[in-house]
């Protein structure tokens, strides 16, 4: 009775342990959205740059994105509205229990690979890069 008492604890702390490392489960669809702040537009930037950024960046805040993680760890992402028809970004994702990591290998972005921060036990993620921050929400 006492090895099987053992063994009992032995497998909840294994599968404690896995689900603490590896983090929620991520799979499935967000809603993404992209937000600025313009305070941490470079410095360098002439008036006519950074009102020309100002006003893209405010196209794109309109903007909303889809992302879908599957459970064989492939995405897809596609925005909308900020114009022309967007063509979808797909790739493999990761994760463990604080990050989630993109790897689009089509659409010229092979390279781009994409890392956000995890909040809320999972239920939002958010990726900051200079005065770009996208957060995607369930």
């Amino acid at each position: 009775m006492n090895h099987l008492y053992r063994f009992g604890i032995a497998i909840g702390l294994v599968s404690f342990a896995s689900l603490v490392l590896a983090g929620p489960d991520l799979t499935g669809a967000w809603n993404g959205k992209f937000t600025y702040d313009y305070s941490k537009l470079p410095t360098s930037l002439t008036a006519d740059q950074k009102k020309s950024v100002i006003e893209m960046s405010k196209k794109r805040t309109q903007s909303t994105v889809k992302l879908t993680l599957r459970a064989n760890h492939t995405f897809t992402m596609v925005a909308s509205g900020v114009g022309a028809k967007a063509q979808p970004v797909t790739g493999k994702w990761g994760q463990d229990a604080k990050t989630l990591t993109l790897q689009p290998v089509k659409n010229g972005m092979k390279d781009a690979m994409v890392t956000f921060n995890l909040q809320n036990q999972g239920k939002s993620m958010s990726f900051t890069n200079g005065p770009l921050t996208m957060t995607f929400t369930r």
